[in-house]
């Protein structure tokens, strides 16, 4: 003997598919699912660099995106290359010392993106 025919002898009918959807029913229920979209640095060679391009709406974000990276170098002691095209702006970090990426610029590159979404947030909020 099964739990289901021992169930049965129970509960109702309705009961026992009111139980079942309430145990088994969230199987069916779409999750959203957040995709990773594809890495924001791009990794460079010759030397090997970090790259990423920074698409803002205005030229206000811009002046504060830029900003906000320069007082992250001063505090941090580390700088990158840094081109402005109009609304997009282009970094390039790696150790000059050794013409490689270090934990340094993987620092680097995290504060900046956090500084890109606090700008866009400000922005939009």
């Amino acid at each position: 003997m099964n739990i289901s025919s021992l169930m049965k002898e129970y509960l109702t009918e309705s009961t026992q598919d009111e139980i079942h959807k309430t145990l088994f029913g969230q199987l069916n229920k779409e999750v959203p699912i957040e995709i990773e979209p594809k890495p924001a640095w791009e990794t460079l060679q010759d030397p090997e660099r970090l790259k990423r391009k920074f698409q803002l709406d205005n030229s206000a974000q811009v002046a504060q995106f830029i900003l906000e990276v320069l007082q992250y170098e001063k505090e941090s002691s580390h700088n990158g290359s840094i081109l402005i095209e109009a609304n997009i702006v282009t970094v390039e970090i790696y150790t000059h010392d050794i013409d490689a990426v270090t934990e340094l610029d993987i620092e680097y590159a995290k504060e900046l993106g956090k500084i890109y979404k606090d700008v866009q947030d400000y922005e939009h909020g």
